[in-house]
């Protein structure tokens, strides 16, 4: 008698079924339906059935299983059967399941993936929606994870170093501040003995059977749940698992993975540096009780207290401002951990020598809450905010993606917390809002002020430690000191008189592309509208306001200036408004504006949702930051102070000065590939940085504006008439690619600088071949591609050096000096070497061999699939709008991807690699760890 695999009849299925399949089952702008149900063999599922812009539906395997489920013997084990999984399947043996994807288009690290924590295991794949037959493989592809995985000592082998390589990134000999934070809370508890990554004692030790064994205690249908979100047709997706999971045996195994409390917050208090460390900072954390959310009553708690950490952040920051000299920046947070322990944070930066000072600013400020609460204008000035949130809440239930549905409900089984739909949350809000008062989040402020708090303070290394006795004696002086109240001054805000000219019509010309779906504006002024309407993303607009320009155009002095034109002006407020009330005007709003100087551009990003008041405060902000913008000295101050202090900091660090010598070896006595040396910050003026914004913005003659999203178009044309329109034009801003000096012959360095005990293996190449279309911006891409595909295979499957290659692959589009291929590893010390010639020989490879033809076409693939994924978000799409706008390509450049990156040859490519490659304008660096 002949046995039909039950994974094959799924796959026979699916395919009588695909023609079916033609269009989206699920309504447009729509909540997700939940399918739930368990198989006989204990595997839970959820659909959630949704219509998503990005095309791509999600698949999750969440494993009740992490580092907890290990044995002393066992450290690591979970992460290493993680990596095993992509070595090899009953149904997809070796690296099946990566070519199976690739050769789909899709990549590893973005489309397939996977993680291991203290308490699950979670593999993750994305799939497009209308592959249903890719779907049904990737279903079958989890199934062999869940029961089938294969296990080879030969590639447990090389699986063991690349882990082993992986552990020496992730622990570092000369730790962050935030991760010695992190091990300082869990040293001499579960958490700290059964890191996820384990220890190379265990993982090096481990043997096939030894990790088999762990496989079959832990991966049981009955410890695992599968998770599908995205356009799929419910029933279809039902049927699809049944077929594929049910022939997994029932277990009679029922152990569950141990429950481990998280520590209890240490009291005392602690200073950090390492040699990396170059800043200094202080934090109190208060450890809070943990809030689950289980019910509406509790998400309303939640919302509480969201109110309450908002007040006290803005609160913060306005006394921060009133200082003769305030602190660089000051935060209050609030810091899930762990899945059962939560804190809040007040965090504190500022100039080298202020420590006493930031630790009594906190104390003192804590103390006066206690004792004063907050205000009415306080409370009322955060409710506005909240309640504008509610109101976004159903465009954020419908704009919601598969990826975000998949964090949500994954983040809810791991943590055990409910996943509300969007009735059960406006309940929540409906409750919190209705009942909330002054008084009960003045309760509030009590709470924390009880809770146990822990003081730390970072230093910069080589510099004196701060004295502990004395910070801890001055934090309980003023803490428990009466101190008089202070009003929190609530500013009101005037929108700027906008003054146009009756001398000129506002719009030369207008014309409609109606398969463009785009309206284009040229203004008398200069400027060049794009309007396109598109609600993909419900109720969201995208604009971009940018010229031609930026730091390439600059002189020397003029580009050190330019390292302080936006956080002076930032910080100096706008429109009569400080930062901090700005900055909440924009929450309340739903809406932002952030300026920027690119190498080669200059403006502004905004974003809004389509709501008048909200539209005319962004156009207000973005004309007022145009013609009214000031400066404060004082501000200007404290930013030149910072940065000076920031670049002696790192000036002072070893590593900067081999980041200086690639540097010059790439770019020889480049004026704008150049470390400011401190003299040169200490001499900018604010006159200097004043003179670098009339120089961006003094005239808009050449600027782009690109608008996308869910707006009327008539509604917007009148936004654009009142505040763009009468903005100044003059001199023209365009693209100044002045001629630079790159590197003429081969160069190789060999540094001890890196503090950590591994080797960083660095490989760059710049040459001076501008674009000639868009053509070359998506070969560069595919370039990228392409090489971190050929290294991952070469270094990391056959060799077993590191997880993964950092590629970096840029075009020289308009403005721009030089084109750049950049590659960094980090390897053990011992195969630096070995790592920078299979890199030399790959690169070489390339050069004089070229990529094969099948390489091309799948990446192609992989390169379009990526592109349109993108073009069905509004979002998303305007950005590649606004770059071909900008750069001077035609506007339908990305929706034309496909036909663009499928019309170039296999000799346009490996041309495009020689150019990208000559060996003669390379450098290779190994840089180990100190001596």
């Amino acid at each position: 008698m002949n046995i039909i695999p039950k994974g094959f009849i799924a796959l026979f299925s699916l395919l009588m079924l695909t023609a079916c399949m033609t269009s989206s089952p699920n309504p447009e702008n729509s909540f997700a339906t939940i399918t739930t149900a368990t198989l006989e063999n204990g595997l839970d599922y959820q659909i959630h059935a949704k219509q998503d812009n990005s095309q791509k539906i999600q698949l999750h395997l969440f494993i009740k299983s992490g580092s907890f489920s290990e044995t002393e013997q066992q450290k690591g084990y979970a992460h290493l059967l993680e990596h095993m999984a992509f070595n090899g399947t009953k149904n997809f043996p070796k690296n099946k399941i990566i070519e199976l994807f690739e050769k789909s288009g899709l990549t590893f690290g973005q489309d397939i993936n996977a993680y291991t924590s203290f308490t699950e295991t979670v593999y993750t794949l994305s799939v497009p929606a209308s592959d249903k037959k890719l779907l049904g493989e990737t279903l079958l592809y989890l199934r062999d994870v869940l029961n089938d995985i294969e296990f080879d000592q030969a590639e447990l082998d090389k699986e063991k170093g690349v882990v082993q390589n992986e552990y020496r990134s992730r622990m570092p000999q000369e730790p962050p501040y935030y991760f010695a934070l992190f091990t300082d809370y869990i040293e001499g508890s579960q958490y700290g003995t059964h890191l996820p990554i384990g220890t190379l004692e265990s993982v090096g030790s481990s043997t096939e059977q030894g990790v088999k064994s762990f496989y079959k205690q832990w991966y049981r249908p009955n410890n695992a749940k599968l998770l599908i979100t995205g356009d799929v047709d419910s029933v279809f997706a039902k049927q699809l698992i049944m077929e594929t999971f049910s022939s997994i045996d029932k277990t009679k195994n029922q152990q569950l993975q141990p429950a481990v409390d998280a520590p209890k917050l240490k009291t005392d208090s602690k200073a950090f540096t390492s040699k990396i460390i170059n800043f200094s900072q202080t934090d109190l954390f208060f450890e809070t009780p943990y809030l689950e959310l289980k019910s509406t009553e509790q998400l309303s708690q939640a919302i509480k207290l969201d109110l309450f950490d908002s007040m006290l952040n803005y609160r913060l920051n306005v006394l921060n401002r009133q200082r003769a000299l305030p602190f660089s920046e000051v935060s209050f947070s609030y810091l899930p951990l762990l899945n059962n322990k939560s804190f809040k944070n007040i965090a504190i930066s500022y100039q080298e020598g202020n420590a006493a000072k930031s630790v009594t600013f906190i104390a003192q400020e804590l103390a006066r809450l206690g004792q004063h609460g907050f205000s009415q204008a306080e409370y009322d000035l955060q409710l506005e905010a909240l309640q504008a949130r509610q109101a976004e809440l159903k465009n954020n239930y419908l704009n919601q993606s598969s990826a975000q549905i998949a964090t949500q409900v994954i983040d809810s089984w791991a943590t055990g917390n409910r996943l509300f739909t969007f009735e059960q949350e406006q309940q929540a809000y409906n409750t919190a809002l209705s009942a909330l008062t002054l008084d009960e989040v003045n309760q509030l402020t009590e709470s924390l002020l009880e809770s146990p708090k822990k003081l730390t303070l970072a230093y910069p290394y080589g510099t004196i430690q701060p004295n502990f006795l004395m910070v801890d004696k001055s934090f309980t002086k003023h803490f428990n000191k009466e101190i008089a109240n202070t009003s929190i001054k609530i500013e009101k805000m005037v929108l700027p008189i906008i003054k146009r000219s009756n001398n000129l019509t506002p719009v030369k010309s207008e014309k409609f592309y109606p398969e463009k779906k785009i309206t284009q504006l040229a203004l008398n002024n200069g400027v060049d509208v794009i309007l396109q309407v598109d609600s993909s993303v419900k109720n969201a607009i995208s604009m971009s306001f940018s010229a031609p320009g930026g730091n390439n155009t600059l002189i020397a002095k003029e580009a050190a200036a330019n390292t302080l034109l936006i956080n002076s002006y930032a910080n100096s407020g706008l429109a009569g408004l400080s930062p901090q009330a700005l900055n909440q005007k924009f929450i309340s709003a739903k809406a932002g504006l952030a300026p920027y100087t690119y190498n080669n551009s200059h403006g502004f990003t905004m974003e809004s949702v389509n709501n008048p008041k909200s539209l005319e405060l962004v156009f207000s902000m973005l004309y007022s930051a145009i013609n009214d913008a000031a400066i404060t000295p004082k501000i200007f101050i404290q930013e030149k102070n910072k940065l000076i202090e920031q670049q002696e900091s790192f000036l002072a660090q070893p590593t900067s000065a081999t980041q200086i010598k690639l540097l010059e070896a790439l770019f020889p006595s480049s004026p704008y590939q150049h470390v400011f040396s401190v003299e040169e910050l200490q001499a900018i003026q604010q006159s200097d940085v004043e003179a670098i914004h009339a120089l961006f913005f003094s005239s808009v003659n050449g600027y782009k504006l690109t608008i996308v999203g869910d707006f009327e178009i008539d509604e917007m044309k009148n936004l654009v008439l009142q505040y763009i329109a009468p903005l100044q034009g003059g001199k023209l801003h365009q693209f100044d690619q002045k001629p630079q000096k790159l590197i003429q012959q081969a160069t190789k360095i060999n540094e001890f600088t890196n503090p950590q005990d591994n080797a960083i293996v660095t490989f760059g190449a710049v040459t001076d071949n501008k674009n000639q279309s868009i053509k070359e911006v998506y070969q560069a891409d595919l370039m990228r591609r392409i090489v971190t595909q050929t290294l991952n295979q070469q270094v990391r499957e056959k060799l077993s050096l590191t997880y993964s290659p950092y590629v970096y692959v840029a075009d020289q589009q308009a403005g721009n000096h030089f084109t750049e291929v950049f590659i960094q590893m980090v390897t053990k010390v011992e195969d630096a070497q070995k790592t920078q010639q299979v890199i030399a020989d790959i690169m070489n490879d390339f050069v004089t061999k070229g990529i094969t033809n099948e390489q091309l076409v799948d990446h192609q693939l992989g390169l379009t699939k990526g592109m349109l994924s993108n073009l069905y978000k509004s979002t998303d799409r305007q950005w590649f709008l606004h770059r071909d706008h900008l750069l001077g390509f035609e506007l339908d450049s990305t929706e034309n991807a496909q036909t663009i990156v499928n019309s170039i040859s296999l000799e346009d490519m490996n041309q495009f690699f020689k150019t990208y490659l000559d060996p003669t304008k390379t450098v290779q660096m190994i840089n180990l760890p100190q001596k």
